[in-house]
C-alpha cells in the first residue's frame, strides 16, 4: 500500500496493552507505518502507528478489533 492510499491512521500505546488490537488489524490488512519510543523523566513507552486504505478501514475498523479481542478473551477465559 502506498502512503497516498492511506485513508485512516490510528495509534496505539504499548503500555495500554493495545498491542492485541494492532495485531488483529494487521492481520486484516492494516499496515504498520511506525513504531516510536518516548522517554521522559518518569516513564518510557512506545506507540504503534498503523494505517489502512478506505476499503480495509470500512471492513475492519478499530471497533472491529476491540470486539474481536474481547470475543477471544471471553472464549479463552469465560468472562
Amino acid at each position: 500500500m502506498e502512503f497516498e492510499n492511506i485513508y485512516r491512521v490510528e495509534s496505539f500505546l504499548v503500555n495500554n496493552n493495545e498491542s492485541e488490537y494492532v495485531n488483529v488489524l494487521l492481520a486484516f490488512g492494516w499496515k504498520l507505518l511506525a513504531i516510536t519510543q518516548y522517554k521522559d523523566e518518569d516513564n518510557s513507552y512506545a506507540k504503534y502507528v498503523i494505517g489502512a486504505d478506505k476499503d480495509t478501514f470500512e471492513k475492519f475498523d478499530v471497533s472491529f478489533a476491540k470486539n474481536k479481542v474481547e470475543s477471544e478473551s471471553t472464549k479463552e477465559y469465560g468472562w
